[in-house]
């Protein structure tokens, strides 16, 4: 049940962090406005978790660190807090298209 808390906490520092007058102290690559975010759940075969919704990776999915413009799908891990766009693919899947890591929020 604290997991549950504390990723509720994540997530709400998460959309404070990118909602409003853009995101201070990031890279000038992230965008002002980024509409989802979540944390890492996990990740394979092109599947990944976020917040316990499963989302297909788009086949030219872009990858942002906080030290690189362009990274990959290997740099997410299980707990990473990421901000993501999506589309919808014919099947009616949802498709994430392109994801920036957030920095870890400290947990008093």
């Amino acid at each position: 049940m604290k997991n549950c808390f504390i990723h509720a906490g994540i997530a709400a520092a998460l959309f404070v962090a990118t909602s409003g007058a853009g995101l201070a102290g990031l890279p000038t690559y992230y965008p002002e406005d980024i509409p989802y975010t979540g944390i890492v759940g996990g990740i394979s075969n092109n599947i990944i978790t976020v917040d316990a919704n499963t989302y297909h990776l788009d086949s030219g999915v872009r990858v942002h660190t906080l030290s690189t413009a362009y990274g990959s799908t290997h740099s997410l891990t299980v707990n990473t807090p990421i901000g993501f766009t999506k589309t919808s693919d014919r099947s009616g899947n949802s498709v994430i298209t392109e994801i920036w890591v957030m920095p870890e929020v400290e947990q008093d």
